[in-house]
Formats: C-alpha cells, sequence, structure tokens
C-alpha cells in the first residue's frame, strides 16, 4: 500500500465520520467538492491545506509512537511476545540498592532503545567504605539483576555516578543546626 492510498483512506475516513456524526450535510459536501474540483485556485488552496494537515497529522502520529517506544523492552520469546516495563526494571534496582546500607541517597534514570538498556544511577555514599570496590561490586550486582529481569536478548549498561561521600557526623551536626 503507497502513501498515497493511506491519504486516500484517512480522508475518506475523516469524511463518512463527519457525515455519520450529522457534523454537516452529504449534499453539502458533494457541492463544495464539485465547487472545489472545477476551480484550480481553491483546487491549490485545498491541496496545500490538506498537505499540512497531512504532514502535521503524521508528525503527531510520530511522536505518540515514540513516546510509548521508550517505555518497555518488548522482545518474542517461545510462548509469545514478552514485555518489560520502565517501572519493573527501576524497582528491581531500588531493591538491589536498598540491601546497601551505605547508599544514602540514589537517583536513576533508564534509557531504552530497542533492546538496549542504559541506566544511569547516581548515587550519595556514606563514609568509611572502599569506594571504587563498592561501585565495581554495585555495578556487577545492577547488571546481573537487569540481565536476569530482561534475559539474553537485551544489551543492558549500568553506569553509576558517586554524587558525594557524607560522613554521619556531619549529617547529626547539620540536622541539630536546623533544629
Amino acid at each position: 500500500m503507497n502513501l498515497c492510498s493511506v491519504f486516500v483512506l484517512l480522508t475518506l475516513g475523516s469524511l463518512l465520520t463527519i457525515v455519520s456524526l450529522h457534523l454537516v450535510a452529504i449534499d453539502d459536501v458533494i457541492e463544495t467538492v464539485r465547487n472545489v474540483y472545477y476551480n484550480p485556485w481553491k483546487l491549490f488552496q485545498l491541496g496545500a491545506f490538506g498537505l499540512l494537515m497531512n504532514v502535521l497529522g503524521l508528525a503527531f502520529a510520530k511522536t505518540l509512537i515514540k513516546a510509548t517506544d521508550g517505555s518497555a523492552v518488548v522482545y518474542e520469546s517461545n510462548n509469545g511476545q514478552v514485555r518489560v516495563a520502565m517501572e519493573a526494571m527501576q524497582e528491581t534496582l531500588r531493591k538491589t540498592m536498598k540491601k546497601y546500607t551505605v547508599i544514602k541517597q540514589q537517583k536513576m534514570k533508564i534509557t531504552i532503545d530497542g533492546q538496549h538498556v542504559e541506566a544511569k544511577i547516581k548515587i550519595v555514599l556514606w563514609m568509611g567504605i572502599d569506594v571504587a570496590g563498592f561501585v565495581k561490586t554495585l555495578q556487577e550486582e545492577l547488571h546481573g539483576a537487569l540481565s536476569r529481569l530482561l534475559g539474553e536478548e537485551s544489551e543492558v549498561e549500568v553506569i553509576v555516578d558517586v554524587m558525594r561521600v557524607v560522613s554521619q557526623e556531619s549529617e547529626t551536626v547539620a540536622k541539630v543546626a536546623q533544629d
């Protein structure tokens, strides 16, 4: 089916919907089409306006499709289609990080591009640990958790950024100063 036939079907569908809702009488539509068809200037105006509306409609449809694409990883299994939502990935990462008491705060952003998943995690740590070793361990564990959730079909990349390392004493002093 070529692009022109898609436009014809969309136009006819819109016209039939308008007529079925009695927004316009069919006689008025036929009369208007006759007037436009025999007047070259009106034909050009209507064609340009129709082209503009089609381009805007396609752009709008493209943004709607893009908005739903990045919210899940979809792949085919032996039993059918499997969809893993972004919320499930975020919850898996949160639960994996929750068992580490040295993480004071965490923020994450997950980007999905087809089968490629990138998790960017920013954390604030409590002082008193080997930061490099901990980050390596955390990154491996988060990567494993996401890989188990998504399966072998997906490429998983986990980026962990340590934003700050804070001491518990400074937190206590700050809380007392606020009170």
